[in-house]
């Protein structure tokens, strides 16, 4: 025996019964009135929308960096399996520990006063925060956005990136250290022989 309540291709709810009996299979289409039909729609409506949120939370579960709901307290409501994994036992001590239910934070107070600011003035926050992990400095490139009573955010770790960049222009710099001191000109001109840099005696 089953019963459920189905949709016909004309856009019509029905309920549908079905039973056996000895031998014989009996199926029953019975309309529904208006109010049943309210009702069953918004059945069929509350399943779409638990089948769309169980979806979305197994795929942010799944990426490689970390996710997060906020309430309209401004408390985590939620948070994906990369981000649980970043917070460490001194991110939950300095954010004074998280309410009962609620993940720890990832960043720091600071870095989530400034980014509820720019939040709140324009809906959005995408911007590089820095915060501590594990003892380590770790750069995120944050993009962080809010409807009425509740924001959601994601962050990218570009920690390496920044590093290479710093590693970068250190270099940069100790290499024109060392030409200027030297006492012979040397001048530097990229592929359309346009002059990118040169030393105090070129100069």
């Amino acid at each position: 025996a089953f019963e459920f309540t189905g949709e016909t291709i004309t856009g019509q709810m029905i309920d549908i019964q079905g039973r056996r009996t000895g031998t014989t299979s009996h199926v029953r289409f019975v309309g529904l009135s208006d109010l049943q039909t309210q009702v069953a729609r918004l059945k069929q409506d509350v399943e779409d929308l638990k089948t769309t949120n169980s979806l979305f939370v197994t795929l942010l579960d799944s990426v490689p960096f970390p996710v997060w709901r906020r309430d309209a307290n401004g408390g985590v409501s939620w948070a994906n399996k990369t981000y649980q994994g970043l917070v460490s036992k001194d991110a939950l001590r300095k954010s004074g520990g998280p309410q009962p239910g609620q993940p720890a934070e990832l960043f720091g107070t600071q870095a989530r006063d400034l980014i509820d600011k720019k939040r709140q003035a324009s809906g959005l926050f995408e911007d590089k925060v820095a915060t501590v992990i594990d003892g380590d400095r770790r750069v995120f490139d944050v993009l962080d956005v809010a409807v009425p009573g509740a924001a959601a955010g994601m962050a990218r770790d570009i920690s390496e990136l920044e590093a290479l960049k710093e590693e970068y222009e250190r270099t940069l710099r100790s290499q024109s250290e060392t030409l200027n001191q030297l006492t012979t000109a040397v001048a530097i001109f990229d592929s359309g022989q346009k002059l990118r840099s040169f030393n105090n005696a070129f100069q």
